[in-house]
């Protein structure tokens, strides 16, 4: 009776989202992916474990590349760099690639990207070993890069320097 209405199951369309706007991004990838969604709860929820964020959930449904390629190009990068230029290299990883766990790259590569910083300390006190106060440096040193690069603190990427201080060696 109206040829012109077409019956279908779509209920309405999905706009593309930048990803730098993260809660529409995770929310679209999730709308995309998770079948049959009733609240924002169930989005958030994967194996009857509700995540904090959209972006958790998404991880947690494999939704988003791992950070094997960025551990690997870290991994290169300290064949050859110094830590000043892995520094550099980690800052802009974070502020142009969409790394999912970067606290768990800092994990991994602290000892290497604060190496220089280290050796400075050393010559202070031949004892220095690495800790807090040395990844703290470094951490600063990184953020200082990231506000440089795009005015953005690492506290967005869930990383924080452990102390407020700003004092160099």
């Amino acid at each position: 009776q109206y040829s012109s209405i077409r019956k279908s199951t779509t209920i309405g369309r999905i706009y593309a989202v930048h990803i730098s706007n993260a809660l529409c991004f995770y929310l679209r990838v999730l709308l995309n992916h998770v079948k049959g969604p009733t609240s924002f709860k169930y989005l958030k929820t994967f194996e009857n474990i509700v995540c904090e964020t959209f972006r958790d959930s998404c991880i947690k449904h494999g939704l988003l590349l791992n950070d094997m390629m960025w551990g690997n190009t870290l991994h290169e990068a300290c064949i050859s760099n110094s830590p000043l230029m892995l520094r550099n290299l980690f800052s802009i990883m974070l502020y142009q690639c969409e790394i999912s766990e970067p606290l768990r790259l800092w994990n991994k590569f602290k000892e290497d990207l604060s190496q220089d910083i280290l050796y400075r300390s050393k010559l202070i006190n031949s004892e220095s070993i690495y800790n807090e106060h040395i990844f703290n440096l470094s951490l600063i040193d990184i953020e200082d890069k990231l506000v440089s690069i795009g005015g953005k603190e690492l506290i967005r990427y869930r990383i924080k320097p452990f102390f407020a201080e700003k004092n160099r060696l």
